[in-house]
């Protein structure tokens, strides 16, 4: 994949990866010809080992990403991702999305992952501004 092409995959600016790369972050990269590519399978790898670990170490906890072909169009993929509510265990939290054009399962799987920390960050932002609405209704 092209760094552009990770980018999108990444959901991230176009110039991201080349700042990982000036300064020896992010996924492995070769560079050929004064060009330079990524394997899905390098990024892949990469997103699973930026997961926020747990308390078990197993990363987010009994989070759930399957992968499946749109019935509309079977280029596309389908992905379903499920994974328990932080607050309320018992109301778990799911998100139907349409993975971008052109990716094979494994892709796929890692823009899910980056779609759940996209949730719970999301979630975390949510809170804290129904805790501020909360505090300026108190006094």
């Amino acid at each position: 994949m092209s760094p552009a092409e990770t980018a999108q995959v990444l959901r991230i600016s176009t110039r991201t990866p080349a700042n990982w790369r000036s300064s020896g972050r992010g996924p492995a990269f070769l560079k050929a010809g004064g060009r330079v590519a990524y394997r899905a399978a390098s990024v892949l790898e990469w997103v699973q080992q930026q997961e926020i670990e747990g308390d078990g170490g197993e990363g987010h906890p009994k989070v759930r990403i399957t992968i499946r072909p749109y019935l509309k169009d079977p280029k596309r993929l389908h992905v379903d991702i499920m994974l328990p509510h932080p607050h309320t265990p018992n109301r778990p939290i799911r998100r139907r999305l349409l993975a971008p054009d052109g990716m094979d399962s494994d892709t796929a799987r890692a823009w899910g992952m980056r779609q759940v920390h996209e949730i719970l960050r999301d979630l975390g932002q949510s809170t804290q501004a129904a805790e501020k609405e909360d505090k300026s209704v108190r006094t």
